[in-house]
């Protein structure tokens, strides 16, 4: 018998509910989504420094711009510092 992914996540949630892992299920889930929250971070923080060079080399350049994906990208810089944060206290 052949299970599906569906199928396998499904007995794998009622086995780890059922041995009261619930908690490490929630751990990991939550590991995942700060794992992917990280990523995306720092994706968006490349895109926005390519950006910001692509801006930085137009003529003329964009000042008001050039300061707006500045502050973008220390907000993003801030958001990572505090996942950082958040991780090693667990």
């Amino acid at each position: 018998m052949f299970l599906n992914r569906a199928s396998l996540q499904k007995v794998s949630t009622h086995f780890i509910a059922a041995m009261g892992l619930d908690r490490v299920f929630d751990r990991f889930i939550e590991s995942e989504v700060e794992r992917f929250c990280r990523e995306a971070l720092r994706s968006y923080k490349r895109e926005v420094q390519h950006e910001r060079g692509r801006l930085l080399m137009a003529n003329p350049m964009d000042y008001k711009a050039v300061r707006a994906l500045d502050r973008e990208l220390e907000d993003i810089c801030a958001r990572l510092h505090t996942l950082e944060a958040a991780r090693g206290k667990h």
